[in-house]
């Protein structure tokens, strides 16, 4: 694919697109990814108003992972 268009004068730097470190994707991917199952927790513990049960079935989780995973957040 053509990445010209998105540097700016639509012109790649003669160095070519600088590789990212796989470490950095790595750490971030895990961040995001817990940061994510964190708000969905949430989302669906406010959703079935506290209630573990209901809210692990409106979410589709398997209740005994829905509880691992709340403590895992510390929720």
């Amino acid at each position: 694919p053509d990445a010209s268009g998105l540097a700016p004068g639509g012109a790649i730097p003669a160095g070519g697109v600088e590789e990212p470190d796989e470490a950095d994707f790595s750490g971030q991917r895990e961040r995001i990814m817990a940061n994510f199952e964190r708000k969905e927790l949430l989302y669906y513990m406010k959703k079935a108003d506290g209630n573990i049960s209901q809210a692990s079935r409106l979410s589709g989780i398997p209740r005994r992972t829905f509880y691992r995973k709340l403590r895992k957040y510390g929720l």
